[in-house]
């Protein structure tokens, strides 16, 4: 859990996982824990890198997705968002709903609600630290009606029914502090943090992330 917390992201996925059965596990769980704990042997002498010469001018970027309904036991979906600074990772999160989602487009836009709320505190960094002027954050989101109904502001027949709490969205774009844009899954670097994915794609999305 510290590793998939503060040193390792892209084991976040296994670790919330195999997290939900701790209690009630089987011999599946303990195999998929071993298989954890030889991809952490693996990669002992990995470590995050940023770059030497990172400014606060330069553009912090987030990238989340969520995988829709992809536990067949309870139906709940399953999302992760992650913020890049210079191609190196600052912040994660790999994170379970919980409430089932009756659409791919509820699914996502909550999960970008989600994502938003990080942005409430985390530009305010180079204020903080350097007192530079806060810079316009920018999400990238797998679902294409995601922008467009964070930064319309339109409630639609699929949306009217979502809580008001997952509506911080398009108040962050109104306020310019977010801008919302789609990015391909397979470009998109959040796909480690919320499903299981292919060997190819985990090497390049771990070098993104600025894991080596």
């Amino acid at each position: 859990m510290y590793a998939a917390l503060a040193t390792q992201p892209d084991i976040s996925f296994t670790v919330a996982g195999i997290g939900g059965y701790s209690s009630r596990h089987f011999t599946c769980h303990h195999t998929v824990t071993k298989w954890g704990l030889q991809n952490l042997k693996f990669i002992a002498d990995f470590e995050v890198h940023c770059s030497s010469h990172i400014g606060w001018n330069d553009l912090l970027t987030a990238d989340m997705d969520l995988d829709w309904a992809n536990q067949s036991a309870d139906w709940e979906s399953h999302g992760g968002n992650i913020f890049l600074l210079s191609n190196g990772t600052v912040l994660w999160q790999s994170l379970k709903d919980d409430l089932i989602a009756m659409s791919t487009l509820k699914a996502e836009y909550i999960a970008c609600s989600e994502c938003s709320c990080e942005v409430k505190w985390l530009p305010q960094l180079p204020w903080d630290i350097h007192g530079k002027d806060k810079s316009l954050l920018l999400i990238n989101c797998h679902n294409q009606g995601v922008p467009g109904n964070s930064t319309a502001g339109i409630v639609m027949a699929r949306t009217k029914h979502i809580d008001i709490y997952y509506h911080n969205s398009p108040d962050l774009h109104a306020r310019k502090i977010v801008e919302y844009s789609y990015m391909h899954t397979n470009n998109n670097v959040a796909d480690i943090l919320m499903k299981c994915i292919s060997n190819a794609k985990q090497e390049t999305f771990t070098k993104a992330m600025g894991l080596w």
